[in-house]
């Protein structure tokens, strides 16, 4: 694997994440492509806001992998938050046949 290293003032980093979500309970709710397409959409505008770049993400019908980089400046728990907070609730909003299943 090649290290994109990334330059600030007074470091050099390289800071890649492999983050993983399972559903409650395992569900299996990532049966739908306009529900995977959508948590993708919404991944990245989170990662916008936290100045994160999401370079690659997947689900399985019961969990999701998030593969991303940051500075070391990020708040990690914010972001992380974010990420299951959001995503869960714009998708509920969104697709109301998830909550029958959650």
């Amino acid at each position: 694997m090649r290290y994109d290293l990334q330059k600030q003032s007074h470091a050099i980093f390289a800071l890649t994440y492999h983050y993983i979500c399972v559903v409650k309970y395992r569900r299996k709710i990532f049966d739908n492509n306009s529900i995977i397409n959508r948590l993708k959409e919404i991944n990245y505008d989170i990662g916008e806001k936290f100045n994160v770049t999401v370079i690659n993400q997947e689900t399985d019908l019961d969990h999701r992998h998030l593969l991303f980089s940051s500075t070391p400046q990020l708040e990690f728990i914010k972001f992380i938050n974010s990420l299951k907070g959001v995503s869960s609730r714009l998708l509920r909003k969104e697709f109301p046949e998830i909550k029958h299943k959650l």
